[in-house]
């Protein structure tokens, strides 16, 4: 057994941020508990960036009059006028409101009022309710993607599956439970109803999307924006699209939401008893773009009322199903413009591009998730890419079997388009390597110590990073050289010998487990990272499958 010393230059994480997120999370007071402590100046885990912060002086109104409000539709009408006016609001706006939609507008005030009085209940009863797991469908929370996001927003949210499995009723608070329970069965045949019209419009037969199971899967969230002191530094909700089919929306008087509509954000003006609608991506991708999925924002409350908004979200409830452009309206003068996929994929996809697969994120939908280009076959609105073909520079670059390795070798001074990552997802070695205070070394474990401290130290390494270093741990240190020599020998093969092994699956008999690939998530992934991978499944490989030179 060779002993080995710990390094001399430790490797660190600054913590600043996650450290204040989590004091922030402790309180389980979330926002609310903010404005109640009396601050004047907002923390600054809630700074958002200047492009990100909303100048409402340079958002256009939406009066309710004019050339081109924001359509308002009363489905009362005759069916085919209200189809009609649905279609055009769905496909120009991707917003719309009802009214005369058959919900008692009583109901809606009561159920505003409700959930109001819920977010402003003594500290000592929200708190009971404070969790972000999903074990009974109810939670209370501030930001679904507290510890994700870059910047919080000004907001609490109390949120209820409703569908497929309704959540425990005993889990729903009670000040606010009654009215729910009246407004899940209302909802419930409202969008059935605004499903048959979509379908209607789209020209298939009126019950397509609902036997599709696209309102199934319903999740309710109630948002509540208390006033912020600094408005100009944070925002209620940030730019986003509704994941999913498509959102029923309830809002008090107060205002916030807006839309973007040609280019510009517009004030949506609220109208007393009626109700928001608004497409969802996968409503778009079903529509194969007739109706549009607009980015919408919400900014920071800087009234002394509080803003209260209530929003179902509906999706499909059949995860195993396959979704795409409906058939019925795909033709060869009008193809489809995405591929067919699972909802189950979507939901990955999504959570992929938004979260990297966040632990804290497991409960679905996330109502602030952008449209995950990876639904897209060819250009469409969604990946405003004009002439570039993505799909086409994926599969050139998959056919050289030749990898990252192989654009290397060739010489290229400029890296592929396929690799461009967004700048928010950048990172430069110079801006983690810090020698702040806050700083924090990363355990080195040594396994010949005693077990009572090995266990120790592992535990504590665990709970405070998720990762931590071992020495002495029973391998050659020798063997660990040789194995890192002869990885990197296979990798620097002349490329004859590397492409037999090229494989993306490497669960086939034929692959013996074995597998040389370039970004396994290639064709799911909004952009390909400079990496090429050998993959070998351990539980299962056939040894005369690995290349000579590593085996």
């Amino acid at each position: 057994m060779t002993s080995v010393n710990p390094g001399t230059q430790p490797v660190v994480l600054a913590f600043d941020r996650q450290d204040d997120v989590k004091k922030f999370e402790n309180t389980k007071l979330g926002v609310k508990g903010l404005v109640d402590s009396g601050v004047t100046q907002i923390p600054s885990i809630f700074h958002h960036p200047p492009e990100n912060l909303v100048d409402t002086g340079n958002s256009a109104p939406d009066t309710g009059s004019g050339a081109d409000p924001i359509p308002v539709i009363d489905l009362s009408g005759p069916t085919p006028e209200v189809v009609d006016q649905v279609r055009k609001a769905a496909g120009t706006y991707g917003f719309f409101q009802v009214i005369n939609h058959g919900v008692p507008v009583s109901l809606l005030d009561r159920l505003v009022k409700a959930v109001k009085a819920f977010h402003e209940l003594p500290a000592e009863e929200r708190m009971k309710h404070y969790r972000r797991d999903m074990t009974t469908g109810v939670n209370y929370f501030s930001n679904v993607d507290l510890f994700v996001s870059k910047a919080a927003s000004w907001r609490d949210t109390l949120q209820l599956r409703l569908g497929p499995i309704m959540a425990d009723v005993d889990s729903i608070p009670d000040i606010c439970r009654n009215e729910i329970l009246e407004w899940d069965k209302e909802v419930k045949q409202l969008t059935e109803k605004l499903l048959g019209l979509f379908s209607q419009g789209l020209g298939v037969k009126a019950d397509k999307l609902v036997e599709m199971s696209c309102s199934g899967g319903k999740v309710m969230v109630g948002h509540y924006y208390p006033y912020c002191p600094e408005p100009n530094k944070t925002v209620g909700i940030a730019c986003h699209t509704d994941p999913g089919v498509l959102t029923v929306l309830l809002q008090d008087q107060v205002g916030g939401l807006q839309i973007k509509h040609q280019g510009n954000w517009v004030n949506f003006k609220p109208v007393h008893g009626a109700l928001v609608i608004n497409v969802g991506d996968l409503l778009q991708i079903l529509s194969n773009d007739k109706y549009t999925s607009v980015e919408h924002r919400v900014y920071a409350n800087p009234q002394h009322e509080p803003r209260v908004s209530i929003a179902v979200f509906c999706n499909p409830s059949k995860r195993d199903d396959l979704y795409g452009p409906l058939p019925e309206i795909v033709s060869p003068e009008e193809p489809a413009h995405y591929r067919q996929f699972t909802y189950s994929e979507f939901i990955n996809s999504t959570l992929n591009y938004a979260t990297n697969q966040c632990l804290d994120h497991n409960f679905l939908p996330n109502p602030i998730f952008p449209i995950p280009e990876i639904m897209t076959a060819n250009t469409s609105s969604i990946s405003s890419l004009s002439n570039y073909n993505r799909d086409k520079e994926l599969q050139e670059f998959d056919n050289t079997k030749l990898g990252v390795k192989g654009l290397v070798d060739s010489g290229i001074i400029q890296i592929p388009r396929i690799f461009h990552h967004p700048p928010d997802t950048l990172f430069h070695l110079s801006n983690t390597d810090s020698s702040s205070e806050q700083d924090q070394t990363i355990p080195v474990i040594d396994l010949l110590s005693k077990q009572a401290e090995i266990v120790q130290s592992i535990r504590d390494a665990s709970a405070k990073f998720g990762f931590f270093q071992v020495i002495n741990r029973g391998i050659s240190v020798c063997l660990l050289d040789r194995l890192l020599d002869r990885i990197k020998a296979f990798h620097e093969l002349p490329p004859e010998q590397k492409i037999p092994h090229y494989r993306r699956d490497t669960t086939t008999c034929s692959s013996g487990g074995v597998g040389f690939y370039s970004n396994f998530d290639l064709f799911q992934s909004d952009a390909a990272s400079w990496r090429d991978t050998l993959e070998i499944r351990l539980e299962q490989f056939d040894p005369k499958a690995l290349p000579e030179v590593c085996r």
